[in-house]
Formats: structure tokens, C-alpha cells, sequence
């Protein structure tokens, strides 16, 4: 893997060279985003309303998701529950 550095608009960002495309167009990416304190990667420029509108976006998202989650679970308990006690005799 054959990879050169060029330096773009103050940042650092790597080259790769032949079929590498799609690493130029990640780290072209990743150039224009910032990690959060807890390691999130969010883009530069982002003021804290609309960081804090995303965070509940994603929070209420994955509420939705771990209800559904919940509900498929317990349909597929009750499914496979037993209505009566097997005979063991």
C-alpha cells in the first residue's frame, strides 16, 4: 500500500495511491469532523444546539429501538410459552 501525506488547509491528510479511492474519500471525511469529549465523531463547526438536537434525535431513536426490541422478545416468549405443565410421570 503505497501512501503519501499532503498538507490541506492546515490539516494532515493521506494520499493513497491506486485502488485506494475509497480511503482518500474517508479520511477526506474524518478531516472535516472532531471527536467529542465522550468520542463521538461530529463535524467541525457544529454549535451546541444542534449537537444537543442530534444527541436527542439519536437518543429517542434508540428508545424506539429497544421498545421494538422489547416487544419482539416478549411475543416470541409468549409464542413459545407452554400452557400446561408437561406430564413428567
Amino acid at each position: 500500500m503505497d501512501k503519501t501525506t499532503q498538507k490541506s488547509e492546515g490539516d494532515s491528510m493521506t494520499q493513497y495511491k491506486g485502488k485506494d479511492n475509497w480511503k482518500n474519500m474517508i479520511s477526506y471525511e474524518i478531516d472535516k469532523m472532531n471527536k467529542d469529549s465522550y468520542g463521538r465523531m461530529i463535524k467541525k463547526g457544529t454549535t451546541s444546539d444542534e449537537y444537543w438536537d442530534q444527541e436527542e434525535k439519536d437518543l429517542n431513536e434508540s428508545y424506539k429501538e429497544s421498545v421494538r426490541q422489547r416487544e419482539e422478545r416478549e411475543a416470541r416468549i409468549n409464542k413459545a410459552r407452554i400452557t400446561k405443565a408437561p406430564k413428567v410421570f
